[in-house]
């Protein structure tokens, strides 16, 4: 990274940390390629989240790929690429789906005139901080892979949950994404859940696999967040364009789904926990 775009990360980190304890977390939804989930997962996960009374913005930040408008049968009129284009500002965007939950959509393959640069991606953190007070997680569902604008966004993030399956190419793609966090020096807290797995069991080790190699060559700490069942309902949903949250409640990938987000605010709880006794001591 050059040295004025890390001069601007260390400065908007700085003023995270000195600004009120409610502002929102962001929380980035990666993984190493497509095809594990993340989007299926980052909506009902934002929708979890929302029914445990947490205010959560959800936003498509798969720039030309964008796809959780198709996930709703939803015809988008404020896409994120208004805000690349200058036409509207974040806050004109966001459309309310619950009562607890706002997204601001995507659209796929908006015009090439606009080159969704690292300073684009800058801006839009800083315009994000300006929300920051209006809730509890801002999440991200990031494209697919490593690319410099993902790492850029990742500077910024408090969260990554790396989206991985069982497969040993695909758990080879989530440490090649979390080498980039170590290589470059990029210190969210992250976690992993294994989706579509066989059975919990496969799920452990899969992460053990990863965690591991990511132990002993990158010497940085992941933590397992759960697993999801390889489950036919999950390909039927996504087909009606119907949120599986809210048409089977009940099914076994929406409970795993429902205790992902039950732990994830305890750990968040824990982690804010420590960093106000370490702001404390210092």
């Amino acid at each position: 990274m050059d040295s004025q775009a890390t001069r601007l990360i260390e400065l908007f980190n700085l003023k995270k940390r000195n600004s009120a304890t409610n502002s929102a977390k962001i929380v980035s939804i990666i993984s190493g390629k497509g095809g594990t989930g993340k989007s299926f997962f980052s909506l009902n996960f934002a929708f979890q989240l929302a029914k445990r009374k947490k205010k959560i913005l959800l936003i498509d930040f798969d720039y030309n790929f964008a796809n959780l408008h198709l996930f709703l049968n939803k015809t988008v009129t404020s896409p994120l690429s208004d805000f690349f284009k200058d036409k509207k500002t974040l806050n004109e965007m966001i459309e309310e789906y619950t009562e607890n939950l706002d997204i601001i959509f995507g659209d796929s393959g908006f015009d090439n005139n606009v080159q969704i640069n690292e300073e684009k991606i800058e801006r839009t953190f800083f315009n994000l901080e300006k929300l920051a007070d209006d809730y509890d997680f801002i999440i991200l569902d990031s494209a697919a892979g490593g690319s410099e604008l993902t790492l850029r966004q990742i500077s910024f993030s408090d969260y990554n949950i790396i989206i991985t399956l069982p497969e040993p190419t695909s758990i080879m793609d989530a440490y090649v994404m979390l080498k980039y966090c170590a290589k470059n020096e990029l210190k969210p807290i992250n976690t992993v859940i294994v989706n579509k797995t066989d059975s919990k069991e496969e799920g452990k080790t899969a992460f053990n696999n990863l965690n591991s190699a990511v132990t002993h060559f990158l010497s940085i700490e992941v933590k397992l967040l759960g697993s999801i069942s390889n489950s036919d309902i999950v390909t039927k949903s996504i087909k009606s364009q119907e949120l599986l949250s809210k048409t089977a409640p009940e099914s076994q990938v929406i409970t795993e789904i429902s205790e992902i987000a039950e732990r994830f605010i305890k750990f968040g709880q824990l982690a804010n926990n420590n960093q106000r006794l370490i702001s404390n001591l210092s």
